[in-house]
């Protein structure tokens, strides 16, 4: 079976083979777009590599950056299985991307002959709704440093970014919920007590447990990402 799908593995066998033989290899190059919001959604994807950005509104003023994806996620169920079929959120690659490609058609056929496969969205739905509830006690609970140092831990165990993370400070401070005036004060302290650099539209940790600590981060059982 072919171990590029990741998140597949979640189905039983047959299910499994049947999907992979729907795929088809895209590449994306970096700041494109995968799709647009509103735009009607005819297929999903699972990131091999690369990382993207996920926005969502925009109607009186600029889209949010509410999350980022890389290897192994899913993206675009909702248009494919929903009953409106439209994207829900503009999606943007952030450094070269290679995904997967599944056709709707396909999916819905899949179905119909293996339901058993439903299994495998509900699990991605779960997880989402499960990411949004931790994400809303955050912006609740912590201040905005913090929820910035937190933001950048979703990337200590990614492994997508080898030369960096693939954000700017804009993108940051959006994640987290800030103002960019936040965001650039943060970097600019952390820089100065050597836990990471910046470059254009990239960060570079150094110091990952120094970052974890002052993510509030470094207890055994505080892990998010």
């Amino acid at each position: 079976m072919d171990n590029r799908l990741g998140m597949l593995d979640l189905l039983p066998e047959p299910e499994r083979t049947a999907l992979a033989r729907c795929a088809r290899q895209v590449r994306f190059p970096n700041t494109s777009y995968l799709y647009h919001q509103g735009q009607p959604g005819g297929s999903l994807y699972i990131i091999e590599s690369g990382r993207v950005a996920i926005w969502s509104g925009g109607e009186r003023g600029r889209p949010t950056m509410v999350n980022t994806a890389g290897p192994k996620d899913m993206l675009g169920e909702l248009a494919v299985l929903g009953s409106e079929n439209t994207r829900t959120a503009s999606v943007q690659a952030l450094a070269d991307v290679r995904a997967l490609q599944f056709d709707s058609r396909d999916i819905h056929a899949l179905l119909a002959r293996r339901p058993r496969a439903y299994l495998l969205f509900i699990d991605v739905l779960v997880r989402r709704v499960e990411r949004l509830t931790a994400q809303v006690a955050e912006y609740a609970d912590l201040d905005g440093a913090t929820r910035i140092y937190r933001q950048l831990c979703v990337f200590s165990d990614s492994g997508d970014a080898p030369g960096g993370i693939p954000l700017a400070q804009h993108h940051l401070a959006s994640l987290a919920g800030v103002s960019l005036r936040l965001a650039s004060n943060v970097l600019t302290a952390a820089r100065a007590d050597g836990l990471l650099r910046t470059g254009r539209n990239e960060i570079t940790v150094l110091d990952w447990p120094g970052v974890r600590r002052r993510a509030g981060l470094s207890g055994p059982a505080a892990r998010r990402e």
